[in-house]
């Protein structure tokens, strides 16, 4: 990480601009803000005007590296104060789409994470703050493990999977598309071992045609039951 050698008026207008994130996240006005799962989109409409207000911007800027692909982020505040940084992810499939789907996903993560918001708002916290039930004295080996960005990705996609059917069968279901359509090799065959652009494909496919993915299940069951 790299930064100016002052950074006190843009740690002030970050610290101001993130009270407005909650307020918006409490109100539930804006999309990102009730959603379980967000776009880079959604998550740069629901902060780029606070973000403004308080003087400050996020520029990105598209990276690769030895096979890795990502975004360079720079936070600037109107002061000339800033904060700059990189994340790079591995990258298995070195097309177009895998190397875009890498840089689009860095982005997403990189924004969120600079906002100091999640872009998944049923994560353990919140279904704990919703439920009350949490003892904070008390950390679970969970509270000590730290997801990358693949195995999020893919929590996630499970999460969706529930909304289709058993979980496991949806998972195997998927799992069998995904080699016959030679989206995957037979090596990866199981979900924690796809590339994160497919688990990002798989999502993207459920939040968009969840009533197809659901009745495409569907049938796939009563074939299984002849």
């Amino acid at each position: 990480m790299n930064k100016s050698n002052q950074i006190d008026q843009l740690a002030l207008a970050l610290s101001n601009a993130q009270k407005k994130f909650e307020h918006a996240r409490k109100d539930a006005t804006n999309k990102f803000f009730s959603a379980s799962y967000a776009t880079l989109k959604e998550v740069i409409d629901a902060t780029r005007d606070i973000l403004a207000e308080n003087g400050l911007s996020i520029s990105q800027f598209p990276v690769s590296l030895d096979g890795k692909a990502g975004c360079e982020n720079l936070l600037i505040h109107s002061s000339g104060q800033f904060i700059e940084s990189t994340l790079l992810l591995a990258v298995k499939d070195q097309s177009a789409q895998g190397m875009g789907s890498a840089i689009t996903y860095a982005r997403r993560y990189s924004w969120a994470s600079i906002c100091g918001i999640a872009s998944e708002l049923d994560d353990d916290a919140e279904r704990d703050r919703k439920a009350g039930t949490k003892d904070p004295t008390k950390k679970s080996a969970k509270d000590d493990v730290k997801l990358n960005p693949q195995q999020e990705a893919v929590a996630d996609l499970r999460k969706r999977m529930a909304g289709i059917g058993d979980v496991k069968q949806v998972e195997k279901w998927m799992v069998q598309r995904a080699v016959e359509k030679n989206h995957v090799s037979a090596k990866e065959s199981e979900l924690d071992k796809w590339p994160i652009e497919i688990v990002d494909s798989a999502i993207k496919a459920i939040r968009e045609n969840y009533g197809v993915m659901k009745s495409a299940f569907e049938e796939y069951l009563k074939e299984q039951a002849k």
